[in-house]
């Protein structure tokens, strides 16, 4: 039988040192107490514990410091969220970025986005995490109040619409679509359309891009022919439905109802999806993108390099904005109070040009 090493506790190495318990805790679980040590007693305690092959006790730890060194990420029950998505799985990759840079594990609660929130909170009562993201959520949630009730920080990332009392790190849903419109103007295209959800979901960053889509249209003179416009206005699809993948697109099907005359030559679509599916349907019905109608999407995920064409589409810099979540979250929780006035930092977008969008005919 294999036997078991003995455990390497704070007294063995006081002992081996001559100092006290109190000086090692000090040292190795970086305590808060008012023991002085030296740097040379340090630089002994750290490589006496070395030699002894000391392994410290998380939960010691946690309690000497008064921290968990985890930060928690919540994804608000949706259909569409979880961690394994392309959207928030890219956001992960930033917030895990900045939290492998500070020392700071990473537990996440709802990773298949099912879960009500009431489980979350609960943990957050129980100080399981120093701070917590929010991922992909939407301001004006119900479920809001009783994590702020907690105390624990708390930022919210790709957060729409964010109140006052949190901080969080937004994406610019309005200048995305002015820089899209101003594209395709700018190459010549002044029937410009706009392909939206068909959900019966209220999407914030949805009504935040038709809208805009309307007022970068208007600031420029061009028309805004409702025609142009496929949402759910046109067709309702409720989200239990599932489409059949091999009939046509939604918004293909619309597009191609239109008379050719009266059809859009430019199409801005609410994400890569959408744009995905809406080229392939065209291309399947003779309709040459981007030499009959051009396409630009919102979001650049990586599909857009690997369809073919290639899709131009508004970077959504995901990756970075998670990253800087990750920093604030911190910078709160090193804070004497929360009481300061929450940070809200607008990230830009900026047109990436492929193969979808050229001049009109």
């Amino acid at each position: 039988m294999t036997q078991v090493a003995k455990k390497v506790t704070l007294k063995d190495i006081a002992e081996q040192i001559g100092c006290s318990k109190a000086v090692v805790s000090t040292v190795l679980n970086r305590s808060k107490g008012n023991t002085g040590v030296s740097q040379p007693m340090r630089e002994k305690i750290q490589q006496v514990a070395s030699e002894m092959g000391y392994r410290p006790n998380y939960s010691s730890q946690s309690l000497a410091r008064q921290k968990t060194m985890t930060f928690g990420a919540f994804i608000p029950p949706q259909p569409w969220g979880s961690i394994g998505s392309t959207y928030e799985s890219v956001i992960f990759r930033g917030i895990e970025k900045a939290c492998q840079e500070l020392d700071y594990d990473l537990l996440v609660f709802n990773r298949f986005g099912d879960q009500r929130h009431e489980n979350c909170v609960e943990k957050l009562y129980q100080r399981r995490v120093d701070g917590l993201f929010l991922l992909h959520a939407h301001g004006g949630s119900d479920w809001l109040e009783g994590f702020l009730k907690t105390g624990v920080p708390i930022v919210g990332v790709d957060y729409s619409n964010p109140e006052d009392t949190v901080d969080a790190v937004t994406f610019d849903n309005i200048g995305a679509i002015d820089l899209a419109v101003n594209h395709l103007h700018e190459l010549g295209h002044r029937r410009i359309g706009y392909m939206g959800l068909c959900t019966d979901r209220h999407v914030p960053d949805h009504v935040l891009r038709r809208n805009a889509y309307r007022v970068a249209m208007t600031s420029r003179d061009l028309p805004v022919d409702e025609a142009w416009i496929f949402d759910e206005t046109k067709q309702l699809i409720p989200d239990h439905v599932v489409l059949d993948e091999n009939q046509l697109s939604p918004s293909a099907n619309y597009i191609l109802s239109l008379p050719v005359d009266q059809r859009p030559t430019a199409v801005i679509t609410y994400n890569d999806k959408l744009a995905v599916n809406l080229i392939q349907d065209l291309i399947s019905q003779g309709i040459e993108v981007p030499h009959d109608m051009s396409v630009i999407s919102v979001d650049d995920s990586d599909i857009c390099k690997m369809m073919r064409p290639r899709i131009t589409s508004m970077r959504h810099p995901l990756e970075e904005m998670g990253y800087r979540a990750g920093y604030l979250l911190h910078q709160r929780t090193l804070a004497e109070n929360n009481d300061a006035k929450p940070i809200h930092e607008l990230f830009t977008s900026e047109v990436v040009e492929r193969q979808t969008t050229l001049c009109p005919r």
